[in-house]
């Protein structure tokens, strides 16, 4: 789909992308507080080198998103309400040596919500601003894969683990679920389906909780919590 340049003059636009940006740029503020929080409960050494690299990307991103807002004579806005919350649940977890509560909430569900939201978005923006976007999704996979080492790492075999992992995941739920959402003004005026936009996005984190390849019964919990918070948001 080609974009139109004309959009750029359209202040509706300019608002929804002003505050896509916003959000964009406190989920990155979250990841570069939380990660070295998290750093001293990894003992694999590969694992603590790709964090470290994870952190610098983050870092990265941030710059090139306020980069863009810079070029394209954008406001600053407030992120909406989910996003700060997110950030308030995710530094009071890691504050409280909560590490599984922390990566959960501030790496799998929140860097996953940015990946499948920057990969519906590139087409729908500037070229340059699609650039960036799609630069940022490939650093995003990779950090999804290490999220995952991590929450492996952390949780092993061990029964208790796993059990706070589902409790930790039924708990934040409601509050990914009210940031898809909190995309509908945005998605309205970027011309993309809200709908379509939420079920890719609970279909990309569905993936990844089977990627976790934990005990079949302790998936099934998961992924069952996942489709009824989403049946009760509609």
């Amino acid at each position: 789909m080609e974009f139109k340049s004309e959009l750029l003059d359209s202040p509706g636009y300019r608002e929804a992308l002003a505050a896509m940006l916003a959000q964009f740029l406190l989920g990155e503020e979250i990841s570069f507080t939380a990660v070295p929080m998290g750093l001293e409960f990894i003992t694999n050494e590969d694992i603590l080198r790709q964090i470290e690299e994870q952190l610098e990307d983050e870092k990265r991103h941030h710059k090139m998103f306020a980069a863009e807002r810079v070029r394209l004579g954008l406001p600053t806005v407030e992120p909406v309400e989910a996003m700060h919350r997110f950030n308030d649940v995710v530094i009071d977890r890691m504050r409280k040596r909560d590490i599984i509560g922390g990566v959960i909430s501030g790496c799998f569900m929140l860097e996953g919500a940015a990946f499948s939201t920057l990969l519906t978005h590139c087409d729908t923006v500037d070229p340059k601003l699609s650039a960036v976007f799609k630069e940022i999704v490939a650093d995003e996979a990779r950090h999804i894969s290490l999220n995952i080492s991590v929450l492996r790492d952390i949780v092993g075999d061990d029964a208790a683990k796993m059990e706070a992992l589902v409790e930790v995941h039924r708990e934040t739920l409601p509050m990914l679920f009210s940031l898809f959402q909190s995309f509908q003004a945005i998605n309205n005026e970027l011309a993309v389906d809200n709908e379509w936009f939420t079920m890719r996005c609970l279909f990309h984190h569905s993936q990844r909780i089977r990627r976790l390849h934990l005990p079949n019964h302790i998936a099934k919990v998961m992924l069952t919590d996942t489709m009824a918070v989403a049946q009760s948001s509609k």
